[in-house]
């Protein structure tokens, strides 16, 4: 297990964070026994498939369905300040990437390594053709841990070996289909994702701590300065 005592607390933000994506990697690198592997098309819904969304969203519409674009999808996280809106009736064109809350998306165009699990309240909105939506089946493998597993090191590593274009680079599902997941029983995928949900909470506290004290830091140096070229020092 991580060490999250005083004496192994990183020194700053970045740190922090890299030590959350270590841990990550030991967890999906070091598996005990149990752990058996499928493609990832195999724990879907099978009345479901894994593919993109909306081509061309057109023109912002107020009021319209939330669409999820590359910039929207992190890892391991949503960003829904700025997100486009879309007409009801162009969302409807791509019905097999309306969301019903509980998918997994995964970044396979543009800007690579976005991954997060769709929340309940999303359910309604879709996704631009840059991103992939998994319907995972509930009943074979829990979201949270398919995403923190597809967000690990290893598994971005084989995305990145099959990745294609040179001015765009992309995933082609039939890929990201193939994708090797291997997982224990879902009781221990559940106690796998309580370690780590708790880890990264602990993580981004610190990660909090060290921005607030750099802003303090970055305050007292340009008082000082202007103390300094004001003649008050």
């Amino acid at each position: 297990m991580l060490c999250l005592k005083a004496t192994c607390k990183p020194s700053s933000p970045n740190a922090a964070r890299a030590l959350f994506e270590s841990h990550l990697q030991a967890v999906f690198t070091q598996r005990g026994d149990g752990w058996v592997e499928k493609p990832l098309a195999e724990l879907c819904d099978p009345t479901r498939v894994i593919t993109y969304g909306v081509i061309k969203l057109g023109d912002e519409t107020p009021n319209g369905v939330p669409c999820l674009r590359t910039s929207d999808v992190r890892w391991l996280r949503i960003e829904t300040d700025g997100m486009k809106r879309i007409t009801p009736a162009l969302s409807s064109e791509y019905s097999r990437t309306i969301l019903k809350g509980g998918e997994v998306l995964v970044n396979v165009r543009g800007t690579l390594g976005g991954v997060a699990v769709a929340e309940e309240e999303m359910a309604g909105w879709n996704v631009s053709r840059e991103v992939a939506v998994v319907p995972v089946d509930s009943k074979r493998i829990n979201p949270a841990f398919l995403s923190y597993l597809i967000g690990s090191g290893t598994t971005q590593n084989w995305l990145g070996g099959v990745k294609k274009g040179a001015a765009y680079v992309g995933i082609n599902i039939e890929d990201l289909r193939l994708l090797p997941v291997r997982a224990p029983k879902l009781d221990e995928q559940l106690d796998v994702v309580r370690h780590l949900e708790s880890l990264r909470e602990e993580t981004q506290r610190l990660e909090s701590l060290y921005q607030r004290k750099l802003a303090a830091l970055d305050e007292l140096k340009k008082s000082l300065l202007h103390r300094a070229f004001s003649g008050q020092l």
